[in-house]
This record gives structure tokens, sequence and C-alpha cells, in this order.
């Protein structure tokens, strides 16, 4: 008996862009606003991915060295994390955000 293969549709085939991961978009508009490399610090580690590990910790709690190491060990995520929030550079991240998100006329940092 010849084996049938079953009819898949092309919109299954694909693989759903993962939610924990930054959209070319997102990326393009915090790239601008991270440190840049001083030659001191290892860089071999894409801020993209670290930003992306990150962001699973956050939406999932899980701990530092419980991360999934797809991209980047655990203590490269957690040592730039550390040097991101001594340097301000999260809460550049989030005021820009905020800016973006904040509609025209209304104070930022104020609740409804």
């Amino acid at each position: 008996m010849p084996l049938v293969r079953a009819a898949v549709s092309r919109r299954s085939r694909r693989r759903p862009y993962p939610r924990h991961l930054l959209t070319d978009e997102k990326w393009e508009r915090l790239r601008p606003f991270l440190p840049v490399s001083n030659g001191r610090c290892d860089r071999r580690r894409d801020h993209r991915q670290v930003i992306n590990e990150v962001l699973h910790r956050v939406r999932t709690g899980v701990q530092w060295r419980d991360l999934p190491e797809r991209y980047v060990p655990w203590k490269t995520v957690y040592e730039r994390h550390r040097l991101w929030s001594a340097d301000g550079t999260w809460e550049c991240l989030l005021q820009r955000a905020r800016l973006r998100r904040t509609p025209p006329g209304r104070a930022t940092g104020t609740s409804r």
C-alpha cells in the first residue's frame, strides 16, 4: 500500500515568530540606545540575543541559572543586565518606549 502524504497548507508549515523574541521592527527601535563596545568587554554575544533572554526571564520568572542556553549563557545575560541596570541603559530604553506609547499632550509617568 503506497504512503499517502497528508495535505498540509503553507500556512501550517510556516513557523510563527516566537513570541519571546524581538521582532526586527522592535529591535531597530531599540538598537540606537544600546551601548557600543568599548573594546574592554566581551561583545561576542549580540545585544539582541541578550535582550531576548532577559525578556524570556521577565515573562517566565525563571532564575538566572535556569535560563535556557539557546543563544547566550546565563552568566552573560546576568552580567549584561547588571551592567545595563547600573549605567542607566534599561532606564533609557524604558523611557523611550514610554514616550513612544504616550499620546501627545499627556504627561509620562502618570496614571490615568
